[in-house]
């Protein structure tokens, strides 16, 4: 029983140890406070003693005295009886500690076989699951073979997609530092135009000459020219920009359609693994039913043999006991023939033995077609039995090529599934190249911007000085005009003063 149920028993245990524990423990309180009575009535006994030498030395106790002293002596004896029973109640507490121990020894017995137990059992365990592994292992190979070919054409497409990305970041980095550097030659060609014009301005303020206006009005005009020239760079990058999101849209179109194309393949697989599963399972039952059905026809049909042997063995037994008979008749008959040529009456007896001889002859004629049709008979039942458990066989054929086909059409699903994988890897690869091109084409439009807003704010400047220096060329023509009206007056005054001269 201990081995049988050990929580039980440890259970059992436990309140034995929890109820000798309280016993033991009432029984040392009980103890101290026995002692501690004990002390009373002694002291109390001794203070009796004391008043009763001192009154049996003054005279004669009082019966108050001896009265107290009697029902001390009984307390005191009852005390004892007490004690001898707590002592003896302490010897049972002993006895009871030794039967703890030896529930202990047999607890912790009963632990290290179920321990055993447990051991055996994981290790049963482990090497269950080590053969389960080994098998999955086994099963799962072909498949680790194909996730390793599927591992190295995405390594193969992830290789060439780096390639033309590393390609097309490097044609865009190399359009960028173009733009940058024609932008910069720009800047350096408007800073020396600047120049040339303050120094043309400045060539105008000191020599006025109209030579340098047309060449001002020259560089304007260039200077409007490679601003148009800027602004179609700025169109076209814009343009390039706006292709490439255009490219990441129909690269997140194709993203979408892919997975929704995923879902479908998804679907269709748990379709065909569900009615794969479905037919496993027919197939397995069809299976158990002609095993069964086989077994019991060919039990039926060898127990037929074998009543057909047991029939043809009894036919073969009646047919050598009706030859026997049969030959007993005839040399009765031929020894009654002999008599019956001796007696008077030949005629008629053999006329009437030849008749019951013919007699018998037809009835072991007709036991002979009975077994005779018994067997054909039996023969027909085994052939419809063979011709039954050949078309069971050819029907289990049948469903295991469906199984076969439909087992091929479930590996091609599944290669069909992993090649849309891989597409709709490829493709969010290809997205994310996209996205990340076109982050890099915002942030060089933002430098673009911050370019042309900086070309623009210099544009304005300039257009703004040149305002300035025409506002001071038109006040250097007013000037020129005037020198010129004063030079004239001056020429008409000396030409006046030499004709009257």
């Amino acid at each position: 029983i201990l081995v049988a149920n050990p929580s039980a028993n440890e259970l059992a245990l436990q309140q034995l140890v929890e109820t000798i524990k309280q016993r033991f423990d009432s029984l040392h309180g009980g103890l101290a406070n026995n002692n501690q009575v004990l002390e009373g009535l002694t002291a109390k006994l001794q203070c009796q003693q004391l008043s009763a030498n001192s009154s049996a030395t003054r005279g004669s106790p009082s019966g108050q005295d001896a009265t107290d002293g009697q029902e001390l002596r009984s307390e005191l004896a009852k005390l004892c009886n007490r004690q001898e029973e707590w002592q003896q109640t302490i010897d049972d507490y002993a006895k009871l500690k030794s039967q703890y121990g030896l529930l202990i020894n047999t607890r912790e017995r009963l632990e290290e076989e179920r321990d055993e137990l447990l051991r055996r059992i994981q290790q049963q365990q482990q090497d269950k699951n080590k053969q389960t592994e080994s098998e999955a292992a086994a099963a799962f190979q072909t498949d680790d073979q194909m996730r390793k070919r599927v591992c190295e054409l995405e390594s193969l497409l992830q290789e060439k997609i780096d390639e033309e990305s590393s390609e097309v970041v490097a044609q865009l980095t190399q359009e960028v530092k173009t733009l940058r550097g024609e932008l910069d030659f720009e800047r350096a060609k408007l800073f020396e135009q600047e120049l040339n014009f303050k120094d043309s301005l400045t060539d105008l303020r000191e020599n006025s000459g109209v030579q340098q206006l047309e060449q001002l009005r020259v560089e304007l005009q260039n200077r409007k020219r490679r601003e148009q020239e800027q602004q179609r760079l700025y169109g076209e990058s814009d343009q390039a920009v706006n292709d490439i999101l255009r490219q990441a849209e129909e690269a997140n179109a194709e993203v979408d359609r892919l997975k929704k194309q995923q879902v479908v393949m998804e679907t269709s697989l748990a379709d065909n693994a569900r009615r794969m599963e479905e037919i496993t399972a027919h197939r397995e039952e069809l299976k158990s039913q002609l095993e069964q059905q086989s077994k019991e026809s060919d039990r039926t049909v060898n127990d037929i043999i074998a009543a057909a042997e047991c029939d043809k063995q009894a036919m073969q037994k009646e047919i050598g006991d009706l030859k026997a008979r049969l030959a007993n008749a005839e040399e009765l008959l031929r020894r009654r023939t002999d008599e019956l040529n001796a007696s008077t009456d030949a005629v008629s007896n053999m006329q009437r033995y030849s008749e019951s001889l013919q007699a018998e002859r037809h009835a072991l004629k007709r036991q002979l077609a009975d077994c005779q049709s018994k067997c054909s008979e039996a023969a027909d039942q085994a052939v419809h039995f063979r011709n039954l458990s050949e078309s069971r066989a050819n029907r289990v054929r049948e469903l295991e090529s469906q199984l076969s086909s439909l087992q091929v059409e479930h590996t091609q699903l599944r290669t069909n599934y992993s090649q849309l994988e891989h597409r709709l890897t490829d493709s969010l690869g290809q997205e994310q190249t996209w996205k990340r091109k076109a982050d890099e084409a915002q942030d060089t439009m933002g430098e673009y911007a911050r370019s042309m807003d900086n070309c623009r704010r210099a544009f304005e400047q300039e257009v703004r000085e040149k305002e300035t220096l025409k506002m001071e060329r038109d006040q250097l023509k007013r000037e020129r005009d005037q020198l010129f009206d004063q030079v004239n007056r001056v020429r008409c005054a000396f030409e006046q003063q030499n004709e009257t001269m």
